[in-house]
Order: structure tokens, then C-alpha cells, then sequence
């Protein structure tokens, strides 16, 4: 059924408070990849992040239940055990703060010798700088390959892009990892992230997978090459994108 079809896609491009969940695909599409995806268990959901142009590091951090970076090690994700406030302990408010902070000091730990390795071709060191502090720039794949670096994660973006002139729908699957942008590293973590799409405006959500028999607000951000969302991600992936 088309309306059907429609109307759960549609649903999929709506924007969610920061914090709240809802299940990545609401219905059915009639769509093999996402009635697969929708049949996965736990179910996927996803988690809402400020849309003030640190959603990109919002969901990032949302996966992660990431630490302060200050005072975390590289690829400092949290362990069991962790009694320092992470930012899903945080208030939607805080985390607004905090998110903000930490992407202005994500810009210093940009390593010279990567960024001349990785994208000096493509722009230069003091604009690829500028562009992380201010966060009314929106961030591209340059940004996203250095947070998978600088974690030591690779990164799955799931897209759905909806052209508003004819209301068709395109669906992909990307990786940015520590090796470099479409590369994955099976021996490194993964977290995912939503990113939906309308003409040229974007923003981006943290994927988990939510066990709704526990009640539980999060779930599960850091995945591992066994797992089966991981290895949903893998079958589906465009490297080309």
C-alpha cells in the first residue's frame, strides 16, 4: 500500500526532542531493508539530539554515553563501573551545554600530521578548524572521519533523503571509521547514527537498540563486528556514498 508506505517513511523524517526515543521504523514501508531492519531484535530506535547544529555531536555522544573528553583518554568510552556523570545522566539542558563545549574542544585535539594525511587536499587546516568551533557550520564527512579517530570507532550513517520537489525517497548506508571515510575496521567498536535528509537540510540522530522488556529510557549505542545490527549495516553498506 502506497499511503502506507508513505506514511511511515514520512514519520521516519519527523524530529524528536532531545532524549526522546521512538522506533527507527514505526510500520511497515513494504521496503525489504527496513522491514528487516524493523524485525531486529532488540528493536532499533532512535534517540533525538539538539537541532542547533551540534546534533552531529549530540548523537555521537548519545551513543557513546560518552565523558567529558577533557577528561577521557582517546577512545575513552565508558566502562562499567564509571561513576563519572556521562551525558545521558545529564539534563536535556545540560547536554545542550556540554555539547557545544566539548565540539569547541574536539577542534584542538585535531592532529596536524592526520589532517595533512587525510584532508589537506580538500581544505585548508585554519577553515577545517573554524568550521568545528562554530556551531552554526554544519558538519561533513572531513569532521565525522576525525571523531571516529579521535574514539576509535567506526561510524555507520543510516540516510533516508526525501527530495521535497517529488517526494521520493533514497535510502543508504555509509561508514566512517579510524582508517578513513568508507573503511571498515571489524576490529574497532560501531555506533550508528540517523541521518535523514529533505532537499539540502539535514540532521542526524544516535541509533540504539532498546530491550522494551526492561522499561529501560537508552539501550545499547557501542556495537561489535558479531553483532547483528552491525552485520545488517555491513550486508547493506554503499561504500561509494
Amino acid at each position: 500500500d502506497s499511503n502506507v508506505y508513505f506514511q511511515s517513511l514520512s514519520a521516519m523524517l519527523s524530529s524528536l526532542d532531545d532524549g526522546k526515543a521512538a522506533p527507527f521504523v514505526p510500520g511497515p514501508t513494504g521496503l525489504d531493508v527496513f522491514d528487516k531492519l524493523k524485525d531486529l531484535k532488540p528493536r532499533v530506535f532512535r534517540v533525538g539530539s539538539h537541532a542547533d547544529g551540534t546534533c552531529f555531536f549530540g548523537s555521537v555522544f548519545h551513543s557513546l554515553d560518552a565523558i567529558d573528553p577533557r577528561r577521557a583518554p582517546i577512545g575513552g568510552i565508558r566502562t562499567a563501573g564509571n561513576e563519572e556523570k556521562t551525558f545521558r545522566d545529564m539534563t536535556s539542558k545540560e547536554r545542550q551545554t556540554v555539547g557545544r563545549r566539548w565540539r569547541m574542544y574536539l577542534a584542538t585535539r585535531v592532529d596536524r600530521k592526520w589532517f595533512d594525511k587525510n584532508l589537506n587536499q580538500v581544505v585548508s587546516y585554519e577553515d577545517y578548524l573554524q568550521a568545528y568551533r562554530n556551531p552554526e557550520d554544519p558538519v561533513g564527512p572531513m569532521h565525522n572521519m576525525h571523531i571516529a579517530t579521535f574514539y576509535s570507532v567506526n561510524i555507520f550513517f543510516v540516510t533516508v533523503y526525501m527530495n521535497p520537489d517529488t517526494n521520493a525517497f533514497d535510502f543508504s548506508i555509509r561508514i566512517s571509521s579510524p582508517d578513513g571515510a568508507a573503511q571498515y575496521n571489524p576490529k574497532k567498536p560501531s555506533i550508528a547514527l540517523y541521518h535523514k535528509a529533505i532537499g539540502q537540510g539535514g540532521h542526524y540522530e544516535s541509533l540504539q537498540l532498546i530491550d522494551e522488556t526492561r522499561g529501560t529510557r537508552y539501550g545499547q549505542g557501542i556495537f561489535h563486528d558479531q553483532s547483528p545490527f552491525v552485520q545488517f549495516l555491513l550486508h547493506y553498506s554503499d561504500p561509494s556514498r
